[in-house]
């Protein structure tokens, strides 16, 4: 597992050029954004056919509830990504990590905002597409996703940052903010 982290170090010292950056950031927001959840419904509606799993919420409040999550969450996903971009001079993808810890914008109130707005945005499309399967998916999809967090980036952000990461992580939150 050391060698696998020291590989997302090796990454952080490379520089990439403005061009490269938005390249990345174009196939992750296709990949995250349009595919994965396109696979994720065809998934599911997979699985709630073969178990004949019905419709779960009603229609106009899941509609309702449903692009209100789906729309939070992209927002806070999209801040973050901004904020990457701007301020970490970097980007999401591990091969072209922020070059400076970040500590503002959604930052201050989650250590992980994009995981966040990502889980906000699958739980309502979720429930757009009233699929309990489909929440079934996000839970393991989100769960994998958080072992990664825990397991590799924050190890990964502690060598790259050293004191300046304890420190922030001491004050800051995992994922959900505190609500004060």
């Amino acid at each position: 597992m050391t060698k696998f982290i020291n590989r997302f170090v090796r990454w952080h010292k490379k520089k990439y050029s403005q061009v490269q950056r938005f390249l990345f950031l174009f196939v992750q927001f296709l990949f995250f954004v349009i595919v994965f959840p396109l696979l994720i419904s065809s998934f599911s509606q997979r699985i709630d056919m073969f178990f004949s799993f019905r419709n779960i919420f009603p229609t106009i409040p899941s509609i309702f509830i449903g692009l209100i999550l789906t729309s939070l969450g992209y927002v806070i996903s999209f801040w973050s990504v901004f904020t990457q971009v701007m301020i970490g001079q970097g980007t999401p993808v591990p091969v072209m990590p922020t070059q400076k810890l970040i500590i503002e914008g959604p930052y201050k109130y989650s250590r992980n905002p994009m995981w966040l707005g990502f889980g906000f945005g699958l739980i309502g499309l979720g429930i757009l597409f009233n699929s309990i399967s489909f929440l079934l998916v996000d839970l393991v999809v989100f769960v994998i996703g958080y072992l990664y967090l825990k397991l590799i980036e924050e190890k990964e952000l502690a060598l790259r940052f050293g004191k300046e990461y304890t420190k922030y992580k001491k004050s800051v939150p995992f994922i959900l903010p505190k609500l004060k």
